[in-house]
């Protein structure tokens, strides 16, 4: 399934988990485009590419990582981080620094298991 059509950039804001939100509004469109463009809210995760001008070629990956629910394996962990910040007191001077703090430790475990 693939679509191209041009936009115009609403809003963009950044979610609690780090992510962004995008609106973007299309111009009117063919009932074909309207119909591909609906079928990809039911899959849920799709790639986008964005260019100023018409580009000739653009490079898509041969298969979109699948995500289960509304958030990645590490945006999952991040919300798990951000919730134990919050119980601990909120430790640190902000959650960015115990992020950082707690992916370090994360990262060195794997390490030390490493040949």
């Amino acid at each position: 399934m693939k679509i191209q059509l041009p936009v115009e950039i609403g809003n963009i804001s950044t979610m609690k988990d780090g992510g962004n939100k995008v609106t973007l509004y299309t111009p009117e469109m063919s009932v074909a485009d309207r119909t591909t463009l609906f079928e990809f809210a039911k899959t849920r995760t799709a790639f986008m590419a964005m260019a100023d001008a018409a580009v000739e070629d653009i490079e898509v990956p041969e298969t979109i990582p699948e995500v289960k629910g509304d958030k990645t394996p590490s945006q999952r962990l991040r919300a798990c981080f951000y919730r134990l910040w919050e119980q601990q007191g909120k430790p640190m001077s902000g959650f960015a620094v115990y992020y950082e703090t707690q992916i370090e430790k994360l990262i060195d475990q794997v390490k030390a298991k490493l040949e």
